[in-house]
This record gives C-alpha cells, sequence and structure tokens, in this order.
C-alpha cells in the first residue's frame, strides 16, 4: 500500500479500508493485476476508485458489483477535490505495463508526486508524455529532462544490476526465431495474467494469422476493446495458442506441438528444454536495471521511495522450477543495489519544493490538513474505536458484539445510544481500576473510611460494596 504523502489518497491498497472504517480515504489503481487490486471484493464500497478506462472495464468484469469506479482520461490533468478545502491535479501516464497501466502524476498544495505503479521504460516514452517531460527541456543527452519532482514512487521490482534481460524488441524476435525454427508445428503461448496482449497482437501481425484463446481471455479482450479482430476462440482458425502455464504437459501430448513460456523471471537469454518441445523467453512487463537507470537520471527527484518493499521482488508461481532453481537462489540474496545507488547519486533533499518542505517540517501543519481531509482521529472517534477493541478482548463482559458500519455518523458520547459510550467508559475505567488493585493485591475501600494517626487503613474498613457495576 502507498498513502500518497499529506493526502488522503491511497494507491492500490484496497483492504485499507477495511482496516479504517472510520477515516476518509480516495483510491487508485494503476492497473488490474492481482497484487495491486488486493482487497477488493464483490462488495466493496468504501470510497471513489479512480483508474483508467481500460482497468475499468476488466475490473468490472471480475468484480460487477463494485460501486463508485471512476475514469481519468490519459495525459489530460484532471482536478479531484480532496476535501472542501484542498484539492489536486491528477495526470495518467502510459506505464507501458499491461492495457490500461498507468504511472500517475499528482500535483497540489504538497507540491509534485510521480507514482509509477509498475511500468517498463523506454526512451521513446520521454517526447510522447510531455506533462511530465516539457518538449524545451528534452535532449538527447539523456540528463533530466522532467519537471520538478518532489517524491518519486519508483517500480523497483528489478532494481538491481544482475538483472540484464533484454527489451521488449529483442525479446520478440527470440520468440520469432523459435517459431521460424519449428516448422508445421501448432504453437503453445503460455500466459496467465493479463499483460501480454501487446505481444499476442505483434505475433498476429507478424504471421498473418489469428490468435486463439479461451473465452474468459476474449471477454477480457473483448472488454478492453484491445485489437478484437485478432482473437478468436474457435482452434481451427489459428495455430498459435495461448494457454495456461499449468496445461502445458497435458497439451504437449498433442503431436507436432511447442509451448513457449514468455515470462518476466527469466533473467537470461531464451533457451529450451531437454525435450526440444518447451522454451523459455525473458518477455518482461518490468524495467530491467538499465532502463531503470536511464528512467531515473531522466527524472532526478529530491525523493525516493519503493513501489516494491520487500527485497526480493514480487513473488510469482514458477513453473519448471529445476531450470529456475538457481536463479531463484540469486534472486532471494539480492540487496536491490541498485536503489541505494541511485538515492546516492541522483536524489537530494536540497531540491524539495517549498510547498513539500513547509509541510513535511510542520507537524502541526501535518494534524491540520489530516483532520480536514477526515483522516485525523477526533477523541470521540477514538472512543468509539477503542470500545471495540476492548469489546472484542472482554467478550465475558459484553454479550453483544457491535461493529462500526459504513457511513457511520458518530454522535455526542452522552447521546450515542448505539454505542453507550458513556457507560463503556465508565465500566472500562472500573475494570482497568479493579485490575490495577488485584495485581497490587490492595481491595478497593469506600471513600467514608477513616485512617488513623499514621494514616493506615483500620483493621474494621469493610469491603467494597460494589467494586464493578455494568449497566
Amino acid at each position: 500500500m502507498v498513502l500518497i504523502s499529506y493526502t488522503n489518497i491511497v494507491v492500490d491498497d484496497f483492504g485499507y479500508a477495511k482496516r479504517n472504517p472510520l477515516k476518509r480515504y480516495i483510491y487508485f489503481l494503476t492497473h488490474m493485476h492481482s497484487d495491486h487490486y488486493q482487497g477488493i471484493t464483490n462488495g466493496w464500497n468504501y470510497g471513489q476508485i479512480f483508474c483508467s478506462t481500460v482497468t475499468k472495464a476488466l475490473l468490472l468484469v471480475k468484480f460487477p458489483g463494485v460501486v463508485g469506479v471512476m475514469t481519468i482520461p490519459m495525459k489530460t490533468p484532471t482536478e479531484i477535490q480532496l476535501c472542501s478545502k484542498y484539492k489536486v491535479r491528477v495526470t495518467f501516464l502510459d506505464a507501458n505495463h499491461c492495457p490500461g497501466a498507468v504511472m500517475i502524476l499528482f500535483q497540489g498544495y504538497f507540491g509534485t508526486i510521480l507514482h509509477t505503479g509498475d511500468m517498463r521504460f523506454n526512451l521513446e516514452m520521454i517526447p510522447k508524455n510531455p506533462h511530465l517531460y516539457p518538449p524545451k527541456d528534452y535532449s538527447n543527452s539523456n540528463e533530466k529532462c522532467s519537471i520538478h519532482i518532489d517524491e518519486l514512487i519508483l517500480d523497483n521490482t528489478y532494481c538491481d544490476p544482475i538483472f540484464k534481460f533484454p527489451n521488449r524488441d529483442e525479446a520478440f524476435k527470440m520468440l520469432c526465431e523459435i517459431i521460424d525454427k519449428n516448422p508445421n508445428n501448432r504453437v503453445f503461448l503460455c500466459v496467465d495474467s493479463v499483460g501480454k496482449e501487446e505481444l499476442m497482437v505483434e505475433l498476429a501481425k507478424h504471421y498473418e494469422t489469428i490468435i486463439v484463446v479461451n473465452e474468459q481471455r476474449y471477454q477480457i479482450v473483448t472488454a478492453m476493446n484491445f485489437y478484437v479482430e485478432y482473437f478468436t476462440t474457435d482452434k481451427s482458425q489459428g495455430w498459435i495458442e495461448v494457454i495456461r502455464k499449468g496445461d502445458v504437459e497435458i497439451r504437449l501430448k498433442e503431436k507436432n506441438t511447442i509451448a513457449i513460456t514468455a515470462t518476466g523471471w527469466a533473467n537470461t537469454t531464451s533457451y529450451q528444454m531437454p525435450d526440444n518441445r518447451r522454451y523459455v523467453i525473458p518477455y518482461s512487463l518490468h524495467s530491467n536495471f538499465n532502463e531503470l537507470h536511464q528512467f531515473i537520471k531522466s527524472i532526478q527527484p529530491a525523493l525516493l521511495q519503493k513501489v516494491v518493499k520487500n527485497n526480493t521482488g514480487k513473488s510469482s508461481k514458477i513453473y519448471n522450477i529445476t531450470q529456475f532453481s538457481q536463479y531463484m537462489v540469486t534472486l532471494h540474496h539480492i540487496k536491490q543495489r541498485g536503489f541505494e545507488f541511485f538515492l546516492k547519486n541522483y536524489t537530494d533533499e536540497k531540491r524539495l519544493s517549498y510547498e513539500y518542505r513547509s509541510i513535511m517540517m510542520d507537524s502541526r501543519k501535518q494534524k491540520e490538513i489530516n483532520q480536514d481531509l477526515g483522516i485525523e482521529l477526533t477523541e470521540q472517534d477514538n472512543q468509539v474505536i477503542n470500545q471495540m477493541i476492548f469489546e472484542d478482548s472482554n467478550q465475558n463482559v459484553f454479550s453483544k458484539q457491535k461493529q462500526v458500519r459504513k457511513g457511520f455518523k458518530l454522535e455526542k458520547p452522552e447521546t450515542n445510544k448505539n454505542f453507550k459510550i458513556t457507560q463503556f467508559i465508565r465500566a472500562k475505567k472500573q475494570l482497568v481500576n479493579t485490575e490495577q488493585a488485584l495485581q497490587q493485591e490492595v481491595i478497593p475501600v469506600d471513600k467514608e473510611k477513616r485512617k488513623d494517626k499514621n494514616g493506615e487503613i483500620n483493621d474494621i474498613t469493610k469491603q467494597t460494596k460494589d467494586p464493578i457495576l455494568i449497566d
């Protein structure tokens, strides 16, 4: 999850709403991959979700019951009201990752923040994104040419010099070489998630054929309105067929067939398995290290943050584990040296804008902004949350468990009959006092009891009549 600094904007974490039911957030979805839409269910209704038109179509195919999904046009600065006092200008930029994937440029009272989501950078993206790279600042020197960025949240999946896999054009050539060496064979292209549709279209154009897909993928392609004419569900119309990776063993039982897995995990050149029928090519949807280096040089932000918080890249199912074992051992010991290199050579807090710095250095101002945005809980809000925690941990005291529902309007403690906060506070205080007394092996006494001249309680002191009283 990424909470954009000094805002109520959450990017790519939709379980956050359930963990914070009393706070008001606005949500952004960068693209439709499962590790980014985590937390969304068919009944999710915790606020607006902003995404691209293609991502909305895919989202509603998978979760038709989701409401409040809003779209923002690509490369079009759009103002969004965060609350009555604050607004932000948002621009979606093509992330070159999968259909509908975007980088998000946030500009407002906090300065300028760029969230890359997942991306595959190349130099051709610079002149195509004038909102990030003004033409007057662009040069072929490959140095800084972007607008000022206070904070860059970077797709650091492969942020280490060890990752030297080829660019997409080179990977496509490898794919074609494999196909050309196996004429008169049916080709199974092994792909699981959304994201390699562009590769399929390129194959269809190159070999002047139609790509065979299953009903589910055809529905996805149709929802995206993505070159539908190059896809079919009729196996007799094409000889290149997209299948799931888990179906390879079964489908290869058919004669005159080969299987090619296009994977981002293959940090190597293409290779074939011993049976000469299965191949792997390194076709990644993420930037390799050199591409990340080019991107960072073009931005040179004041601050740099990670999209991927761990040090091992994103999790993924690995097939043909024997062939990948050595690679995976290497991957799990990587320390993301590239990220430290970028921090040292291309960031500088001195370049922070006045807007960003003035908030960062003033905790009181941060609190005021959070209160205006609805993410700074009041004392009354905290009482409700404390009650929920207290009731959950003391079920022997409270016979009924109550939950805060979305949209619940808080009342003053003395009039809030739904939660009986006044009684709750008294009960909690009495229980705490009793626990403290037991720990100190002291019996609570009435206020009327007298002490002797030495300040000691007399032996005739009677025990409190009502140590705990809960309505």
